[in-house]
């Protein structure tokens, strides 16, 4: 099976299973988390959220945090990672061992620490978990986009065609060669023939 047959197939899955799990919370949940707002018994971090301005300070935060971490994890880890964990990759020129191990541990440290505070707030309600996700995944878009940008795509028929004429004009190019190469042995062979026959008329004078 093509590997694009197996991603869209798993795209399936994984959206059928979204939608499974979305209705079982929405029919069988119940309780605090399932809640939207501020409400007096939400409390982050020891703060009580019981008002509109707090919540959507919490909300802003969230939202600021979760596009950050987007860039950072799209752009900035696979630099990390792909130096570090390729085992292919042997050299590497445009950094320095102690640059790349600063960054490497900096870059994680941060990240499990905002992971601690800010999952805090993603699992005191549900709404705020949503917008979470929702951010991040616009501000993927945008990463996405560009990463995709940088690269170049064919089509296997367009490469196909390319091998083909690549071919037909090495083809063409040796049967040409082929016929030059002919005609200069028949060119040879005519003129030893002229001087075959005019040797003997040399010799008898």
């Amino acid at each position: 099976m093509n590997a694009v047959v197996r991603t869209r197939i798993c795209l399936i899955f994984n959206i059928l299973t979204l939608v499974a799990i979305i209705c079982v919370i929405s029919i069988v949940g119940t309780g605090k988390y399932l809640n939207f707002g501020p409400s007096d018994k939400l409390e982050i971090i020891g703060i009580e959220i019981n008002t509109w301005t707090k919540w959507c300070i919490v909300n802003l935060f969230i939202i600021f945090v979760s596009i950050s971490d987007t860039f950072i994890n799209e752009w900035g880890m696979p630099f990390i990672s792909f130096r570090i964990y390729d085992p292919d990759i042997k050299v590497i020129k445009d950094v320095g061992p102690v640059e790349l191990q600063i960054l490497a541990n900096s870059m994680y440290f941060c990240s499990s620490v905002k992971t601690v505070i800010y999952t805090l707030c993603y699992v005191s309600q549900l709404d705020f978990a949503l917008i979470r996700v929702v951010s991040g995944e616009i501000a993927s878009i945008v990463t996405i986009r560009s990463l995709i940008k940088e690269k170049e795509f064919k089509k296997e028929k367009d490469e196909d065609t390319t091998s083909n004429s690549s071919l037909e004009s090495n083809g063409s190019g040796s049967s040409h060669n082929s016929g030059s190469s002919g005609n200069s042995i028949k060119s040879l062979l005519s003129n030893v023939r002229k001087q075959g026959e005019r040797q003997p008329l040399l010799i008898n004078v």
